[in-house]
């Protein structure tokens, strides 16, 4: 009985211990129902009427009207969010306020996949689906561990949140942002 108990205590501490190691990041889309700004959450209710309870990272990031500021959010928004889904709770990292002209644009997870300088082209693997996306890159913003960058500055297989515009319809898609994270 007793190698039992120390057993699943022993698997307990393992599972506690790879959580953050095993936590993914993932896209949600709906409706901000509610803001808790003390306890630093809010309640997203999801396309399929399901409501989430969303920490807020410190470092959250919204983009409202296409302009990445710390606060703004609203009850009422549309949002796609780019969360890490944590063991305990999932934390929003960077939210997208579909109103206005990013009304029908969209984040996507994905890893760069290659970025061709001649033709100003980038394209990335979307991790969701394992799809493969090609862009002009025009005057899509790029950043780097929150700070202005370049393409030339990216790497291959460097994760990313793409803001894509879908008005024109998804095969002509406009990209509007590359946001890359690097260790």
């Amino acid at each position: 009985m007793r190698s039992c108990s120390t057993w699943f205590g022993s698997l307990a501490v393992v599972v506690l211990l790879a959580g953050p190691s095993l936590a993914s990041d993932d896209i949600m889309t709906g409706q901000i129902k509610s803001i808790d700004a003390t306890k630093k959450t809010f309640v997203l209710t999801d396309l399929n009427n399901k409501d989430h309870t969303l920490k807020l990272s410190d470092h959250v990031t919204i983009n409202r009207g296409g302009k990445d500021v710390k606060g703004d959010l609203k009850a009422g928004d549309r949002v796609n969010i780019c969360i890490d889904s944590g063991v305990v709770r999932d934390t929003a990292m960077y939210i997208l306020v579909l109103e206005g002209d990013m009304k029908q644009c969209a984040l996507l997870r994905v890893t760069i996949k290659g970025f061709d300088a001649s033709k100003k082209e980038v394209t990335f693997t979307d991790t969701a689906n394992d799809k493969s996306w090609t862009f002009a890159l025009e005057d899509a913003k790029v950043s780097l561990n929150g700070q202005s960058s370049t393409m030339q500055n990216l790497k291959i297989g460097d994760p990313a949140v793409v803001i894509v515009d879908r008005s024109a319809g998804i095969n002509n898609a406009h990209l509007k942002a590359v946001l890359a994270w690097r260790k």
